[in-house]
């Protein structure tokens, strides 16, 4: 849909607008709402349910996760039988593809997995098998019979971020999918100029779903994403 971004290798329309953040659109309205409106009116609507693909965003990866409305016995099961043993709870942001399809009554559920501008043929597969799980579900496609994976469903995630008064080098010490309590130690911050460090402390016990490359940050930058059960 957003061809001039691929080439530019930018999530932004030509408006600077995000598309994931314009559905359902509106005719006489900006490029990024007049295309979610047609994509949402002439695709969307006419859909029984939706599968959405993300990446992470820029300079950071995910665990391959889906996420979905729990609450929503039918996005539920869509989310189990995607077949990748791990859920994370909540709606999703206003305006999004995936909450904007559901409130049209149209179960929804994303698959999110690795890294931007990358090739990762594990989370490809992941993906590709996890639709094919899902159409068979839905009695779209014959396929064998197969037992779905127990599923670790988590209700809430948090962002642990670059504490106060700190940055510099940020250097992780866990990986993706590690399970952490609160109060360890998730990562460090090297300050370049004194080499003093910062540590970075779980605030939170759970999984970690995502997290930050190594890289420079500021003091307030999202490092990694834990998600838990109340």
């Amino acid at each position: 849909i957003n061809a001039g971004g691929v080439r530019s290798g930018d999530r932004y329309m030509s408006d600077r607008r995000d598309l994931n953040r314009a559905f359902p659109g509106r005719a006489g309205g900006s490029v990024a709402a007049l295309v979610a409106h047609t994509v949402f009116n002439e695709i969307v609507l006419r859909c029984d349910a939706l599968v959405d693909f993300h990446t992470a965003s820029n300079s950071r990866t995910n665990l391959p996760q889906i996420r979905a409305d729990i609450g929503d016995s039918a996005i539920k099961e869509l989310a189990i039988h995607f077949g990748l043993g791990i859920v994370v709870g909540g709606t999703g942001p206003d305006q999004s593809l995936r909450r904007e399809a559901a409130k049209a009554g149209i179960p929804a559920i994303i698959y999110e997995a690795g890294e931007p501008y990358r090739f990762q043929e594990d989370e490809i597969g992941a993906g590709v098998q996890g639709a094919r799980n899902v159409m068979a579900f839905l009695d779209m496609i014959n396929a064998p019979d197969k037992e779905v994976p127990e599923t670790r469903i988590y209700e809430r995630s948090r962002w642990v971020r670059v504490p106060p008064d700190s940055g510099g080098f940020f250097f992780p010490n866990v990986s993706l999918g590690a399970k952490v309590k609160k109060g360890d130690t998730l990562g460090r911050i090297v300050d370049p100029l004194t080499d003093e460090e910062f540590t970075v402390v779980s605030t939170v016990s759970g999984e970690v779903i995502g997290m930050a490359l190594p890289q420079p940050v500021l003091m307030g930058y999202a490092l990694f994403n834990i998600a838990w059960h109340d």
